[in-house]
């Protein structure tokens, strides 16, 4: 289980504002504004490590999402870098 410090959540805090936009935007079939939002989000580390794996880091460098976490946890370079190494890193 991911445990956040309250630096973190507070970090991800706007996600509040954001989140019912997106779903509210999904709901009525809106991708385009719902994938808008979804650019404006921060993202957990764990959960950009995921889409990576998932998906590819070019993927993600498509999309446009926040990925500030991501560096700040792994560095600039992670997407670049191997999986295993980052999960290691995640896990510390």
């Amino acid at each position: 289980m991911i445990h956040y410090t309250d630096e973190e959540l507070e970090r991800l805090a706007p996600n509040d504002e954001i989140l019912p936009k997106v779903i509210e935007a999904q709901r009525r079939g809106d991708n385009a504004l719902a994938m808008e939002l979804r650019r404006q989000m921060i993202y957990p580390p764990v959960a950009l490590l995921g889409l990576k794996r998932n998906l590819g880091p070019n993927w993600i460098r498509e999309s446009g999402f926040n990925t500030i976490e991501a560096e700040r946890k792994f560095g600039k370079d992670w997407l670049e870098r191997d999986n295993e190494e980052l999960t290691k890193i995640l896990w510390a």
